[in-house]
């Protein structure tokens, strides 16, 4: 086993012994090679250089890619209507179980 290419977070497994190593390593050389290993580290954003090939790709943030911090509002929203929606489950809840403690001629059993 030689040196790692570039080592980005994942691996592959194979049972001690096995000869298949051999052609995923030869395919991962191939890709490499071609290039087609940079052309995935620059649609998908993904690997240990992430940050400098985006920034390589769009060096302007001319504000047509979105990013983690585009979200927020939406989070904030998403959370406050969960709560509310919550509240009124439990007010409803509550409404609903004192009903039932009415009898049917509308008088409350003690």
């Amino acid at each position: 086993v030689g040196a790692p290419f570039a080592p980005v977070g994942y691996g592959f497994a194979f049972p001690q012994n096995s000869a298949a190593y051999i052609a995923f390593s030869q395919g991962i050389v191939r890709l490499k090679e071609e290039g087609e290993i940079t052309k995935m580290l620059h649609k998908h954003g993904v690997g240990p250089k992430a940050e400098a090939l985006i920034a390589a790709q769009c060096p302007l943030n001319d504000g047509s890619q979105l990013n983690f911090n585009d979200f927020h509002g939406l989070c904030i929203m998403t959370g406050a209507i969960c709560g509310l929606a919550l509240v009124v489950w439990a007010l409803r809840t509550t409404v609903c179980r004192h009903g039932s403690e009415e009898s049917a001629d509308g008088q409350t059993k003690t």
